[in-house]
């Protein structure tokens, strides 16, 4: 078996220089105009789902050989001032195959 090493920052160079603590950041100091804006989020995602092993195994199918991290409520529908760590909050992490993450990013899959 494959083991990810899990690293979550908790100390965030926000987009203006600041350094700060991750749960005081919000997602439009994470980034400004960047071409990777949503990187650093996604990233953080993938850590908390780690640690809090929800990338076992496909929530839907149960297949474990390779699972995403996906966002139950995306990432762009989230206001800009909505702290990262809501975002990134257990409860809207799920753990999918790459055919099922692709299904419900394009609304063939429900997930509740």
């Amino acid at each position: 078996m494959n083991y990810i090493k899990v690293n979550i920052r908790t100390n965030i160079k926000t987009n203006n220089g600041c350094i700060k603590h991750i749960s005081q950041v919000t997602k439009s100091e994470m980034f400004s105009n960047s071409p990777q804006k949503y990187t650093r989020i996604r990233m953080h995602a993938r850590s908390i789902a780690v640690k809090n092993k929800m990338l076992e195994s496909c929530s839907v199918c149960g297949y474990s050989l390779y699972v995403e991290c996906a966002h139950k409520k995306s990432i762009a529908s989230f206001p800009n001032d909505t702290l990262i760590t809501v975002i990134n909050d257990p409860n809207n992490l799920i753990g999918l195959c790459r055919n099922h993450h692709w299904e419900f990013d394009h609304h063939f899959l429900s997930i509740p």
